[in-house]
């Protein structure tokens, strides 16, 4: 456990020993908001962007991992999510900041949680576009089946004589039609149940703006 001098108390309180097996992320901070202890996950993930956040402003801490990363934040104040990095190998995490109080409830300081949920974003990430392919195949497919319709029914009172008797050639060319309607529509009730299989599969389990955390005063 790496600490700060003069944060005995908050150490006491925080349970260095029980932090140090975590492996979500914890950091430890005063009242004044500066980063008084880390647990071995978070002095990993900070030394490993060459960034030194111990008794600085847990705000001017990020600024620095920001130099070496591209840190967004997003949530509300006392639930946020972190993106570190950018493109396919960022990394994300869920953020608590939570109130370290004494043992009269006074608030001596808080406890920031950072859980890793980078696969479950890349999961959510995945069925998201599982549900706007399956959307876009679905939208095709009425686009198509309606004009198809359309094309059947013509060709049907065609081939019935609606507009006048064919010759040879014309019923046969006809003909063709109504096969080939007859395969396309074949194709789509095809996709349709593909597309209906995707859909009942998917069924499992804001903006993103650059900032800094904002703790609540007390």
């Amino acid at each position: 456990m790496h600490q700060s001098t003069d944060t005995a108390e908050i150490v006491n309180l925080a349970n260095p020993a029980i932090l140090d097996n975590f492996q979500d992320i914890a950091i430890v901070l005063d009242k004044q908001k500066c980063i008084v202890m880390l647990n071995e996950s978070g002095s990993k993930m900070f030394a490993d962007h060459n960034t030194q956040p111990l008794g600085k402003v847990i705000d001017q801490a990020l600024r620095e991992l920001a130099l070496n990363t591209k840190v967004k934040m997003s949530g509300t104040v006392n639930q946020k999510e972190i993106r570190i990095g950018d493109g396919p190998d960022a990394d994300f995490y869920s953020m608590r900041i939570l109130p370290i109080p004494t043992n009269d409830e006074e608030k001596i300081g808080h406890m920031m949680i950072l859980r890793n949920i980078t696969l479950t974003k890349k999961a959510d990430a995945t069925i998201e576009a599982e549900r706007r392919r399956s959307d876009s195949l679905s939208k095709l497919s009425h686009d198509i089946r309606t004009p198809l319709s359309g094309i059947l029914g013509l060709a049907e009172m065609l081939e019935l004589g609606t507009f006048g008797p064919l010759n040879e050639k014309q019923l046969k060319a006809t003909r063709q039609i109504l096969e080939r309607s007859d395969h396309l529509t074949k194709l789509l009730n095809e996709l349709r149940h593909i597309v209906k299989s995707d859909s009942d599969q998917g069924n499992l389990p804001n903006r993103s703006v650059p900032g800094m955390v904002s703790l609540e005063s007390g």
